[in-house]
């Protein structure tokens, strides 16, 4: 197909799924934190500081919310995507002009849960990256109910940094629940999730890009392939776990990618907004869930090789989440059938033939 430079690799997608309407009420079971899909739509609050229209994409007062874009394509938004209140630029806060209305190229999203130690190298890393790569970029980092200072973190930041803004929530449910936030306001071409340990180092960015550029859908991170660089392991146990976990997702439901749990994956706008609101999966499976809707709607999923750091700080408990993941896993194929992702373009379907 054209789109993968040296030792990526390609999974084709399954069969498309013809257009329906995401449901506007589906089920939630629990994930890892054992949160509901439900909750009120005041949960949720985008503040902190806002990107003027040239980062953010030129969206003035009274603009509609940003989950509400899927509605064009005459989708119903699901009330699983919470709404945000509270943003410049949305109703609920005075407004702040911005002058170029310049769509970001890229949106990064950042999740986070109690990182307020480890957020100020993140952001220092990022914040270089933005400002070396030449492409006109947003940074969301989605608090998801820290308990310590992450918000305040972001806020000191935000007012030196533009392109910085900060969505939070009321409470914790789960980092597939703050990655669907995040989601949700980025106004990117591309849109990218990132791990807040950076774990996949930021500069690696552009491979992801590469072949979103070139047509596909999908591209995310692999620790799996032949090309990419583990430099410091995570416990040997862990990686066990993992390497019996990506086993159970090619048997179970998603065949062909070798690491899915990779927190550094890339999406056209496209795929995010068909995708990401159909997201039944809060808790730390969800990628599984994201991966599979993207395949069965018929968008190719591009592997490519990346260097890894393991964070000793992970908050993966290798027992409880490892399974509380596989009932997840196992949920996945049903849930899929009950709340269907609508089909990719036609555009994406000639890039992944």
């Amino acid at each position: 197909m054209g789109i993968l430079h040296a030792r990526a690799s390609l999974v084709r997608p399954a069969g498309a799924r013809r257009e329906l309407c995401v449901p506007a009420d589906p089920p939630g079971p629990g994930g890892p934190h054992g949160v509901a899909l439900g909750g009120r739509p005041d949960q949720y609050r985008d503040t902190g500081a806002r990107p003027p229209a040239a980062c953010s994409g030129g969206r003035s007062a009274g603009s509609p919310l940003p989950e509400d874009r899927g509605q064009a394509d005459g989708r119903e938004r699901s009330r699983g995507t919470p709404r945000l209140s509270g943003a410049a630029g949305v109703p609920g806060r005075d407004a702040e002009s911005g002058a170029c209305g310049v769509t970001p190229e890229v949106s990064i999203v950042i999740p986070a849960f109690n990182e307020a130690l480890r957020l100020p190298d993140t952001l220092d890393r990022v914040e270089h990256y933005v400002g070396t790569a030449g492409v006109p970029t947003e940074v969301i980092v989605v608090d998801d109910g820290s308990r310590d200072n992450t918000a305040e973190v972001v806020r000191e930041r935000g007012g030196r940094w533009p392109q910085l803004r900060l969505v939070a929530a009321e409470r914790n449910r789960g980092k597939g629940a703050a990655v669907q936030l995040g989601m949700a306001t980025a106004r990117g071409r591309y849109r990218v999730f990132s791990d807040a340990d950076l774990s996949v180092p930021i500069d690696d960015l552009e491979k992801l890009l590469k072949p979103l550029r070139a047509g596909a859908g999908v591209a995310i991170a692999s620790r799996g392939l032949r090309d990419s660089q583990v430099e410091v392991h995570q416990p040997w146990y862990r990686e066990t776990m993992g390497k019996i976990f990506n086993r159970l997702v090619r048997i179970f439901v998603l065949g062909g990618v070798h690491d899915t749990q990779c927190g550094f994956k890339a999406f056209s706008a496209e795929v995010a907004d068909r995708v990401f609101p159909a997201l039944q999966t809060r808790g730390f499976g969800f990628d599984v869930e994201v991966l599979y809707r993207a395949q069965q709607a018929g968008y190719a999923i591009v592997e490519v090789p990346t260097r890894w750091v393991n964070s000793p700080q992970s908050r993966v408990h290798p027992i409880r989440h490892s399974a509380a993941m596989f009932l997840e896993l196992l949920a996945i194929p049903g849930r899929v059938r009950k709340h269907p992702t609508p089909g990719a373009s036609s555009e994406h379907r000639r890039a992944s033939a």
